[in-house]
């Protein structure tokens, strides 16, 4: 599955939300500087998704705010709704 997300370094916490667009806004961290954000931002949907770093890659956007990721290792529709589930939680998360 690929999809584009919108990453935010040096934030107070990691976390990913959705956009109002409806498209993914992911919290890191680590600075961008030599590719440390891109680390972070793959780390953390790796551990998020329980799936090995290897399974996800930056395809395009590694010097970009905006990146499209490819995720492998499971159906696109169970990761889909994985990152769904996942937002939905930290904006509840973080109305309480």
């Amino acid at each position: 599955m690929t999809f584009w997300v919108r990453v935010k370094p040096r934030s107070g916490r990691e976390r990913l939300e959705l956009d109002t667009a409806g498209g993914f806004k992911l919290s890191v961290k680590a600075p961008p500087v030599a590719g440390a954000a891109n680390e972070a931002s793959i780390r953390y949907l790796a551990r998020a998704l329980r799936l090995p770093q290897a399974s996800i890659e930056i395809i395009s956007g590694a010097k970009s705010r905006r990146k499209l990721l490819r995720v492998t290792g499971r159906p696109p529709e169970e990761t889909l709704a994985a990152l769904q589930a996942l937002a939905a939680e930290e904006a509840l998360g973080r109305r309480a």
